[in-house]
């Protein structure tokens, strides 16, 4: 059946959705549930049908979960912080106390300190 059906199946999504691999995806995972749900399927018609069917709506899933996820993505990117004078004044505010804490160090310490972080010693 999987021999027979994958490769028109593939051609079908791919056409529904615009993309080959992801239409390979969505026909292999199909295969995969038909495989699980073997002993309580009932195809009534023809089994053609039926595949065809059944990746016409693993397609509709598919755009549908891409477009809450781009929807997502779209909100994410609307809410997230901007960056500010304030994060500038945080980094050269860290990177001031970074250096006064070398210089406090032992002047042995301070040179492996620098050595390793500097020389990548």
């Amino acid at each position: 059946m999987f021999r027979a059906h994958y490769a028109p199946l593939v051609g079908y999504a791919a056409k529904i959705i615009r993309d080959r691999e992801n239409a390979a995806d969505i026909v292999q995972q199909l295969f995969v549930n038909l495989w699980e749900k073997r002993e309580s399927i009932e195809v009534e018609g023809s089994l053609k049908s039926y595949l065809l069917r059944s990746t016409h709506n693993h397609c509709l899933n598919f755009i549908k979960h891409e477009k809450v996820k781009n929807e997502h993505a779209s909100h994410a990117l609307a809410t997230e912080p901007t960056h500010d004078y304030r994060d500038a004044l945080e980094t050269e505010e860290f990177q001031q106390r970074v250096k006064s804490s070398v210089q406090e160090l032992p002047s042995q310490c301070r040179k492996i300190f620098l050595m390793s972080r500097l020389q990548g010693k």
